[in-house]
This record gives C-alpha cells, structure tokens and sequence, in this order.
C-alpha cells in the first residue's frame, strides 16, 4: 500500500553528508545515525498543505486534535490511559532531557545510566556539569540489580536515565523489571527520566511496557516521548513530556518557560497530529519491512562469524562481531567496502567488539550493502 522501496533524495542529511566526507566513493547507504531511508506517509504532505490554505500561521493554540489523537493512538497500541494534563511540549527529547537534569539536580549530582547506551545521554550529563555513574548491564542485557541499588543508597546520585525500549541493544522491559526499578527509586528518592522515544516501533509481537503503566513510579517520573522514530521526522524537534506528578509538571513547565523552551512550531505540532491519526496502517507496514529486515541481516551477518539477536524494538541491530579490543580494525575493513556503522564503544566500553547497525532502509538497498558485508 505504502512505498517502502524508494530512497529519498537527502543531499543536507547529516549521516549522509559524515560519510561521504570519509569517503566520496561510497555508494552505500550509511547505516548509522536513527534515521530511516524511507519516504514518509504520502498524507501528510497533503494535510500540510490543506493547512497552508488558511493562510496562517501566527500564534495558534495546540488543538484539540493533538492530544486526542496522541491519547487514542497509545490506547489503541499500547493499552496505555494517558491524561491530556499530563503534556508539557517541549523541543526534541535530548534537549528536553537536559533541561530536565537542570531542573531537578545540582552540579555534580550522579546521574545513574545501564551500559551500554543511547551515547548521547553521557553528553547531557557532562554538558549539565553531573557525574556520570555507569552501571553495566549482564550480558544478556540484564539489570545488575546489586549494583544499582548500592549506587541508588549514594545520596549524591538522584537521578535514573532509562532508555525504554533500549537503544542500543533493542530490548524490550518486562512489566517485573519497571516494578522493580520504580521501587527502588522510590525507596531512595530517585527521578525517573525514561526516554521511550522508540516505543512505537515494537517487532514480533513484543510489547511496550510504558513506565506509566506503573503507578508506584508516577511521583517522581517523567516519560519523554516523540514521533521522531515512529515516523521519521528526526529534523522536526518537538517532544511530550508526559508527567503523572502535579508538583513534578509545575517545576518542569516553569523551568523550560525560564529556558524559552516552552512549546513548539505550529508545523511540529500539526505533524503530529496527523500522524497520529491516521499513520497506523503506515507503522503496521514499516514494522513488518523491518522485521524482513532484522530476520535477512542476522542470517547473513552469521556466514561471516559475526552474530545478533533479533531486536525486540527499534530499526537497529546490535552486532557481535567479536573484535574485542580491534574496533578500529574492524571499522577500516568495513570503510574500505564503502559500509558505515556506529562503533559499539560510543555507547560505552560494554559496547566494544560491537557495531549498531540501522536497518531502516529499503530491502534491495539492505542486500547490496549485505553482499560487501561477505568480502570484509
């Protein structure tokens, strides 16, 4: 129904324009930052235009339409009640994240994260002047929860940053796991900030379990959430602070009105809008493209020693290539073929011997790129 075979014409992408700085002679798609090489829902362009006929665009108000549509969609997908008052709108999650940190902790603060993760979360901490404190995941992706209950016992450590799904192992929590989790962070005054930017994106019948379908966590928790990964819309930068917690909401809405963060275009928010009602049939098909995708790169990635678990969530993959210690040998081989990933070691040194890799792009482009693979 939906064309998922055509690439975009991207000239000012930024995984686009890094890669052929390194490398003028690739003819491979890069398969690195979380963007997707699809084009988007062919509506949308004919709803904004609709728009553009009233002729403004001044100062609006959100409608209505924008939290009825965010509200259905996550009822009807995740079984998940939201509250209309629950919204702050704000710029992209990252931004608003550390906005967050400001908010709710002091300089040098701990801001406790499970490692491997999203490389960008280690920025805003060190950007807000906090101290990262790096608890790493088992192998199998599992919490050490020995571990993260002697560091949420340190007074100096206040905040958790979640990633939920996982990014980058693309993992999805059990129901027991954020249970256990809101308990201790209750027990020792821990914020919640749970990024579940990617929450949409669910493979093979996994389910997303929201930290707001635990009600032990609402009073000290903020869920960020966004469309960006749903539906590819990485340049528009609007995200939903979704805060159960009166007292919570109003230090962070009077906080990001200091900062003039407060809000988005009201391009951004018409986006949404649309998408969000009337985008499910066109997440229905990405999911199963995705899926061929997973399923075609693991069985391919196998023949050359390389191993993956299906991801659970997400369009990427995180790959064993069993290098430990060799990243950068591993990397060049892979260059000298034209294909980019991200190093497995930005996510922290969990992550070395590793490479993510996006597989959100049109299967014959996929299989070109998998057939270099064979020759490294």
């Amino acid at each position: 129904m939906f064309d998922f075979t055509t690439m975009p014409k991207r000239p000012d992408s930024r995984k686009w324009k890094a890669m052929i700085a390194e490398d003028k002679n690739s003819d491979c798609c890069p398969l690195t930052v979380a963007d997707m090489d699809f084009l988007h829902m062919p509506q949308l362009g004919e709803n904004l235009r609709e728009y553009l006929k009233t002729g403004s665009l001044g100062y609006e108000n959100t409608r209505k339409f924008y939290y009825e549509n965010i509200i259905e969609w996550n009822w009807k997908r995740h079984g998940l009640k939201l509250e209309k008052d629950w919204f702050l709108i704000s710029s992209g999650v990252i931004p608003s994240m550390l906005q967050a940190l400001y908010a709710l902790s002091e300089p040098g603060d701990g801001v406790i994260v499970f490692t491997p993760i999203y490389h960008n979360f280690f920025t805003i901490i060190e950007a807000s002047g906090r101290k990262q404190v790096r608890i790493s995941l088992y192998k199998d992706g599992n919490i050490n929860y020995d571990a993260f209950e002697q560091a949420a016992k340190s007074e100096k450590n206040k905040i958790l940053i979640f990633c939920n799904p996982h990014n980058p192992l693309g993992k999805v929590w059990l129901e027991e796991d954020l249970k256990r989790i809101a308990k201790i962070c209750e027990e020792n005054e821990l914020i919640i900030l749970s990024d579940e930017i990617h929450g949409d994106i669910l493979l093979f019948g996994s389910i997303q379990n929201s930290f707001l379908k635990i009600e032990q966590a609402y009073n000290r928790l903020i869920v960020f959430t966004s469309g960006s990964k749903t539906f590819n819309l990485g340049g528009m930068k609007i995200s939903n602070l979704l805060i159960p917690n009166a007292e919570l909401r109003k230090i962070m809405s009077h906080h990001l009105q200091k900062q003039g963060m407060f809000g988005a275009s009201i391009m951004d928010r018409l986006v949404l809008e649309y998408l969000y009602g009337q985008g499910s049939l066109w997440v229905d098909e990405l999911i199963s493209l995705l899926e061929k995708n997973i399923l075609r790169t693991c069985s391919q990635i196998q023949k050359i020693g390389w191993h993956a678990k299906a991801s659970e969530a997400t369009f990427l993959l995180w790959i064993d290539t069993g290098f430990r210690g060799r990243e950068k040998e591993i990397l060049e081989k892979m260059h000298k073929k034209h294909i980019f990933m991200t190093p497995g070691s930005q996510f922290g040194v969990e992550g070395e011997g590793f490479l993510r890799m996006n597989v959100a792009l049109p299967t014959r482009e996929l299989d070109y790129i998998l057939n270099r693979l064979k020759e490294i």
